[in-house]
C-alpha cells in the first residue's frame, strides 16, 4: 500500500475550500482542514473524520507567518509530513468604482490573495521537499481567479491581487521545477459561494450568465474536482498552469 498523502486546504469552512477538502477525502488523502471560523472549520473536519476520512482542524491566518509555522507543525504532529498545499482562502470587497476603494481594500485583497503564498511557499517549501526525498508527490495549487486573466469594472484590486498570485505561480513553478515540486493556479469564475454577492455590482447574476456558454456559475464541487486533479499522479507532468474553470467565459 502506497504511504499515506496529506493535503492542506486553506479556507476549508466553506464553499470551495469545504468542498476541495471533501474531495481529497474521498480519494483516501489525509486532510488538514484551515479557516479563521472556528465553527466552519470543525464542521467540515467532523464530517469528513465522519464519513471515514481522516482530518484534523486548524485555525489558520494565512496572512501571517507564525501560523503557517504552527500549521505545519500541527499537520507533521497528526500525519507526518505533507504532500500538497492548496492556497484556497481568499478575500475581497463588495464591487464598487476604483475611486471610492480604500487601502484597507487594497491590503485585504493583497494580505489574503498574495502574501499567503508567500508565507506558504517560504514555510511549505522544506516539508514539501522532505516527501519528495521519501518519492512521495509535492505540489502547491493556488487558487486565482478569472479576474486575474480578464479585466471586469468594480473590483480592480481584488483582479490585480489574482493577477499577482497566477504570476508568481508560473515563476515558482519555474524555480522548483527541477525539483519535482508542481505549482498551478485554478482561475475560477463567478462561484456559487457565501462571497458570490460581493462580485455583481450592478450586474445582475443573469446578465452575468449571459457572458458564461455554458450558462451557470461555477460551483465548489467544479473547482474541487479541478484542484484534486492538478494534485494527482495523471498530472505529473503539468505545472505553471493557470486552468480556467469557468465554463467558457474566457473562449
Amino acid at each position: 500500500m502506497s504511504q499515506q498523502r496529506v493535503a492542506i486546504v486553506t479556507g476549508a469552512g466553506s464553499g470551495f475550500g469545504a468542498a476541495i477538502a471533501r474531495r481529497f477525502s474521498k480519494d483516501g488523502v489525509a486532510v488538514v482542514v484551515c479557516d479563521i471560523n472556528d465553527t466552519n472549520g470543525q464542521a467540515v473536519t467532523d464530517d469528513i473524520n465522519a464519513k471515514g476520512g481522516k482530518a484534523i482542524y486548524v485555525n489558520c491566518d494565512v496572512s501571517k507567518r507564525a501560523p503557517w509555522e504552527n500549521l505545519l507543525a500541527e499537520t507533521k504532529k497528526h500525519f507526518g509530513g505533507v504532500n500538497f498545499v492548496i492556497n484556497n482562502a481568499g478575500a475581497t470587497y463588495k464591487n464598487k468604482p476604483v475611486m471610492q476603494t480604500t487601502e484597507g481594500d487594497f491590503d485585504l485583497c493583497f494580505d489574503v490573495n498574495v502574501k499567503s503564498v508567500f508565507h506558504s511557499v517560504h514555510v511549505m517549501i522544506p516539508a514539501l521537499r522532505e516527501a519528495r526525498a521519501a518519492n512521495g508527490p509535492a505540489a502547491i495549487v493556488n487558487v486565482a481567479s478569472t479576474a486575474g486573466i480578464m479585466g471586469r469594472p468594480g473590483l480592480t484590486w481584488y483582479a490585480a491581487s489574482k493577477a499577482a498570485c497566477i504570476s508568481c505561480t508560473k515563476n515558482l513553478a519555474i524555480e522548483f521545477g527541477p525539483e519535482q515540486i508542481r505549482f498551478n493556479a485554478i482561475c475560477p469564475v463567478f462561484g456559487n459561494t457565501g462571497l458570490k454577492q460581493m462580485f455583481m455590482g450592478e450586474t445582475s447574476e443573469d446578465m452575468f450568465l449571459k457572458s458564461i456558454p455554458l450558462g451557470r456559475c461555477s460551483e465548489p464541487e467544479d473547482i474541487a474536482n479541478s484542484t484534486v486533479f492538478l494534485c494527482s499522479d495523471e498530472a505529473s507532468f503539468l505545472t505553471g498552469v493557470a486552468l480556467p474553470v469557468d465554463g467558457g467565459r474566457l473562449a
